[in-house]
């Protein structure tokens, strides 16, 4: 968040599990005890009301797991129709974005989910001026990212992994 008129809240797909677990925001703080989240939650709750926002973070998988299929299906069906469901999960996540900007002081949002199926959802909200960047990472360099990991995480991965 150095770069002036711009914030990036990290995967905003992590949402739903934020209150789990014990997320770190970049200020080194817990995600549930940064000054910075708290206001934009609290912001976000007002704006929106507790049930929204709640309704909202639990409604994400089904509308945003794009691993799954039946998901695809489900949400690019009830964008076709306008469904009332999916018309309240996009208000919702577009508050938590405004919320986000409000709070930030900034005019730019750079989610870097790998989510091309909030991408699609998102695009459906006028508000939003929507820009798609599809960064091509060297290989190598995603190869030591995921040595490092690999050494840290108790649970052994392949380095080939990258490649899928």
């Amino acid at each position: 968040n150095t770069v002036p008129n711009i914030v990036s809240p990290g995967e905003i797909n992590n949402l739903p599990r934020l209150p789990q677990e014990n997320f770190k925001c970049s200020c080194g703080d817990r995600v549930a005890e940064c000054v910075f989240w708290s206001k934009v939650f609290e912001r976000w709750k007002k704006s929106s009301g507790e049930y929204e926002v709640q309704s909202t973070i639990d409604n994400m998988n089904s509308f945003e797991n794009f691993t799954s299929f039946s998901v695809w299906v489900k949400t690019l069906f009830k964008a076709s129709v306008e469904s009332k469901s999916l018309q309240k999960h996009i208000e919702g996540i577009y508050g938590f974005l405004n919320s986000t900007l409000i709070e930030s002081k900034k005019t730019v949002l750079v989610d870097i989910s790998k989510n091309p199926l909030r991408d699609y959802v998102m695009s459906r909200n006028k508000n939003i001026d929507l820009r798609i960047i599809h960064l091509v990472r060297d290989g190598r360099g995603m190869s030591w990212s995921l040595n490092k990991f690999v050494k840290k995480d108790v649970k052994q991965r392949p380095i080939w992994r990258s490649a899928l």
